[in-house]
């Protein structure tokens, strides 16, 4: 894809998929948020070595381009302090055989 030609993540029927209707309202204010029908905004970003080095373990997973895993992360994070905001958590395992741990950004 392209740099900039993303329009955010296909958020259409989650309702559908048995989500709450909160969790539904969740999806539709994170695509009404992330909509990408203006124009493009050039930003100039200064990394510490720590987030730089996660930049780039990402694109060497992914295979995405700087711009797209940041474009990712951005939409990520907004969709996560939405998710707070309105009293919820988002929860990780480590692997299998871990409890879910809430998601806490440092």
């Amino acid at each position: 894809m392209a740099a900039g030609a993303e329009t955010g993540p296909n958020l259409a029927g989650r309702s559908s998929l048995g989500l709450d209707s909160g969790l539904a309202a969740h999806w539709q204010d994170l695509e009404a948020a992330l909509s990408c029908d203006g124009p493009l905004e050039r930003v100039t970003v200064n990394m510490i070595s720590r987030a730089a080095d996660a930049l780039n373990l990402v694109v060497g997973l992914t295979g995405d381009t700087k711009t797209d895993a940041i474009n990712r992360a951005l939409q990520f994070y907004a969709y996560a302090e939405l998710v707070v905001a309105r009293g919820g958590a988002i929860y990780v395992q480590d692997s299998p055989r871990s409890e879910p741990q809430p998601l806490r950004f440092t």
